[in-house]
């Protein structure tokens, strides 16, 4: 009979939980696009996006919060501090980098 205890973070080795990690982001903007996709389906677009703006302010908010207080880093304007002290160059070549992911990743 196989075993069906659940595994716990601790029984996966430092690499495996690193890629969990990145994969709990996956699915957290998985989960994100169904959502808003069942959202607009039951009350419009006009009332989806309205719905969204909320929903990503909360989410946003939240999600900050605790990677704040587990990674121990200082918030600004309710974002990362050492983010908002990017000088100009920085962020328009991070912006140009997440851009340039967003379209590979549109195929």
């Amino acid at each position: 009979m196989q075993d069906s205890t659940p595994f716990q973070a601790q029984d996966l080795t430092s690499e495996m939980q690193k890629s969990l990690l990145v994969d709990m982001f996956t699915r957290i903007v998985v989960h994100y696009g169904l959502w808003f996709n069942e959202v607009q389906h039951q009350m419009g677009m006009e009332k989806a996006l309205a719905v969204l703006d909320k929903a990503t302010q909360s989410s946003i908010s939240i999600l900050m919060k605790h990677l704040s207080r587990t990674l121990e880093f200082e918030l600004d304007q309710g974002m990362p501090k050492a983010l908002m002290a990017l000088d100009e160059a920085t962020t328009e070549k991070l912006m140009a980098a997440v851009g340039k992911s967003w379209l590979a990743n549109d195929g």
